[in-house]
Order: C-alpha cells, then structure tokens, then sequence
C-alpha cells in the first residue's frame, strides 16, 4: 500500500538522516583532536614560523574531512595555512575566531562561505594558541568542507530521482 511505502520511506530517509549526523559528530570530534596537537608542534605554536604550512599539511593530511587548516594571528589576519596564500584574508568578523580568543577550549563556528575559496562551504573548528603566561598569541582553526561532506553523504543514496540538500 501507498501508506507502508510511505512509512518505509520515511524509517529509511530518518536512518540516512542520523548517520550523517553521526558523521559529522565523528568530523567534528577528529577536528578538535587534530587542534589539540596542532598546538603541541613548536612550529605551529610560534606565530611567523616557516615551517607552519608544511606541519599544517603534514598533519592535516590524514583527515580526508579537513578542508583548510590554518593560523591566525590575534588581529584576525591569516598568517599560516596548508597551502600558499597570496591574499590577505582577515577573519576578524567571524564568530569563531572572537569566541576561540574568549575561550580555554575548542570552539565550532557557524558555518560560513570561505573567503579563499569560492563556493565552498566550511565548519569552522578553532581554539586558540596561547603563551607561558596563558595569552592569546593567535587562532588556530580547521575547516571541515561541508561540500565534500554533502557530496560524501549523497553518494550514497542510490535511488533514482533522489535529491539530497544537507
């Protein structure tokens, strides 16, 4: 009957539904993992090091959800991130950063359109780098690509004429 279809649809589409959040709860947890031994690298720790971009990726690399890993410095202005950056990006305005400066834990942004990538959509998953004396020195943030993570999650609805929106 159309009725079971439908409930069957619907017990079907609520499984789909909780393992992408499942997922994203395991992204989320790697990420605030990966920030907590960021921080413990002398070369990512010391904002200007030239040695940053290349511990950023060495690090990031294993994490297939990461799309950009970065610091910050506490002016909001980018300073170090896994790829060569030939634009000046501040972050200033962004929820994340401001709440990362205030806190002694990791923090997740809204999400937001990145400002070096066009198109592509990021969670931002931060906390902040500090001194001896427990002083903001900067922002330490990873994005988890929300695209790759959409795209990810609808390869795996495989019936015809189905369209997912995360």
């Amino acid at each position: 009957s159309s009725q079971q279809e439908i409930a069957d649809t619907r017990a079907e589409l609520n499984l789909r539904v909780a393992a992408a959040a499942t997922d994203l709860d395991r992204n989320i947890r790697s990420a605030r993992l990966l920030l907590r031994s960021m921080t413990q690298i002398p070369a990512i720790a010391a904002i200007g090091s030239a040695q940053c971009p290349e511990q950023l990726a060495v690090l990031a690399a294993p994490y297939a959800q990461i799309g950009t890993a970065s610091v910050i410095g506490t002016d909001g202005t980018l300073v170090c991130t896994i790829e060569p950056d030939t634009t000046k990006v501040n972050v200033a305005d962004r929820d994340y950063f401001r709440e990362a400066l205030l806190s002694h834990d990791s923090v997740i942004g809204k999400t937001v359109t990145s400002r070096r990538y066009s198109g592509t959509y990021v969670l931002p998953v931060a906390l902040t780098l500090r001194d001896g004396a427990g002083r903001p020195t900067g922002v330490l943030v990873v994005g988890i690509n929300l695209n790759q993570f959409a795209k990810d999650n609808a390869a795996t609805w495989t019936d015809a004429g189905t369209v997912v929106t995360l």
